[in-house]
C-alpha cells in the first residue's frame, strides 16, 4: 500500500545533518534521500513535490546531497522547475540550487535569461542566510559565466 504525502512528508523532515556524516560510516542519509525522493515524485504531481524538495535542499545546506544528487535529479525531470528554483535560491541561497542555476546557464542562449539567472548568483553574494561557502560559489558561478562581482 502507498504511503500518504504527510507520511513521506515526514521522513524528509526527520532527515538531519547527523544522517549526512561523512565521517560516520554507519549515516545512510544519501540512500534514505535517494529513496524518499523517488517514492515522492512517484506519489504526487511536480507541483506538490517541489516545494518539498527544495525545501529540505534549503534546510540541509551544510550538507552532501549529492552532486547533482537525487534532489537535482528529479527536480530538472519536472516540467517548468525554473519558478521555484528561482524562489529558492531568493529564500536561501546553497550549493545545489545554484549548482542547479548554473546548469540552465550552460545550456541558456537566450541573453536576457541569462542576465536573470547571474543576477541571482549577484544576489547570493549578498544574502544574509548564504554560507560562506555558499557565497564563494556563487562568485566564482558568476565569474564563469562572465558576470561581475561589485566591488
Amino acid at each position: 500500500m502507498a504511503r500518504s504525502l504527510a507520511e513521506i512528508t515526514a521522513d524528509f523532515d526527520a532527515l538531519s545533518e547527523a544522517d549526512f556524516d561523512i565521517l560516520d560510516f554507519t549515516a545512510d542519509g544519501l540512500d534514505r534521500l535517494k529513496a524518499l525522493t523517488a517514492e515522492l515524485v512517484a506519489a504526487v504531481p511536480p507541483e506538490t513535490a517541489m516545494p518539498i524538495l527544495f525545501g529540505v535542499m534549503e534546510r540541509l545546506q551544510d550538507c552532501d546531497l549529492g552532486s547533482p544528487g537525487p534532489l537535482v535529479t528529479a527536480i530538472e525531470m519536472m516540467p517548468q522547475y525554473e519558478k521555484h528554483l528561482i524562489a529558492s535560491v531568493k529564500r536561501k541561497p546553497t550549493h545545489l540550487n545554484l549548482l542547479m542555476v548554473n546548469r540552465l546557464l550552460n545550456v541558456t542562449e537566450d541573453e536576457a535569461t541569462r542576465r536573470e539567472l547571474r543576477e541571482l548568483f549577484v544576489q547570493a553574494l549578498k544574502h544574509a542566510e548564504a554560507s560562506p561557502a555558499t557565497k564563494s560559489q556563487a562568485e566564482d558561478f558568476l565569474y564563469h559565466h562572465g558576470g561581475k562581482v561589485d566591488a
